[in-house]
């Protein structure tokens, strides 16, 4: 076997057990990481200079005292007895799930909404596809290029992500393949 085969095996190897190392680093932080907080959305730059005004309310429809705690609100909002939650919905379309809920306090009439963050699913098929346009710099002598990618994601175990990219370059060199790659904040 030649040097150069050799060396092209341990480096494909070495590659491998980075890759397998890194991976696992990441899904033991994202496994043993504490869940964060709820944490109260911030009002719309839309609405911010329109004044609020007092409406009459005979009766309101809310969950039970339980939810509060079900949904992980912060330990003063559970104990207060005049913040009850309305409503609890999955925001979709995010990248990592979230639950938003809607609480009234009844001794001032305000509401809140809560943005809770939720585990990531074991498995989840929210296909998505990204593009974009970069101009890079390679290792060869042929100096930046323009170049073209795309990845699609055909499906997600935790924060792994699982597809096909592809990459082509103005002087006509491209490459396609498939593979996985991890996501987190």
């Amino acid at each position: 076997m030649s040097h150069s085969i050799r060396t092209r095996i341990l480096d494909a190897a070495l590659g491998v057990v980075l890759g397998l190392l890194l991976a696992s680093a990441g899904f033991a932080w994202h496994s043993l990481k504490p869940s964060l907080p709820a944490l109260p959305g911030a009002p719309s730059a839309k609405v911010a200079d329109i004044q609020m005004e007092t409406k009459p309310c005979k009766q309101v429809q809310a969950k039970e005292p339980k939810a509060k705690k079900k949904l992980g609100l912060p330990p003063p909002v559970q104990q207060d007895e005049q913040a009850v939650v309305l409503t609890a919905v999955d925001v979709p379309r995010t990248d990592e799930p979230l639950i938003a809920t809607s609480l009234l306090h009844l001794d001032t009439g305000l509401g809140e909404i809560f943005f809770t963050p939720q585990p990531r699913p074991w498995l989840a098929f929210d296909r998505r596809w990204t593009a974009g346009v970069f101009y890079v710099a390679r290792d060869d002598a042929g100096g930046p290029v323009w170049r073209l990618d795309g990845r699609y994601e055909a499906f997600q175990i935790k924060f792994l992500h699982v597809g096909a990219q592809a990459q082509f370059d103005e002087d006509g060199r491209r490459s396609v393949g498939v593979g996985a790659w991890a996501s987190g904040r």
